[in-house]
């Protein structure tokens, strides 16, 4: 079972063929944050860059791949 939920996570392929992370994924990155968490810690938490963290907190949350900001 945990095979299949390690495989939701990425949902699709953005522009530069990097894996986007499920929207759930993206929404415990919002979580975290805001009871304190740095994004060092969040990404060691769910496994994947800082960098990566630091686009989704920067972009506010998830979303699909060409879509203009808010």
């Amino acid at each position: 079972m945990e095979e299949v939920i390690e495989q939701a996570l990425s949902v699709e392929t953005g522009r530069r063929g990097e894996t986007m992370l499920a929207p759930q994924e993206v929404h415990k990155m919002l979580a975290l944050q805001a009871l304190g968490w740095g994004a060092k810690r969040i990404s060691r938490e769910l496994g994947c860059s800082r960098n990566t963290v630091h686009e989704y907190l920067r972009r506010g949350g998830w979303r699909p791949t060409g879509q203009p900001p808010l």
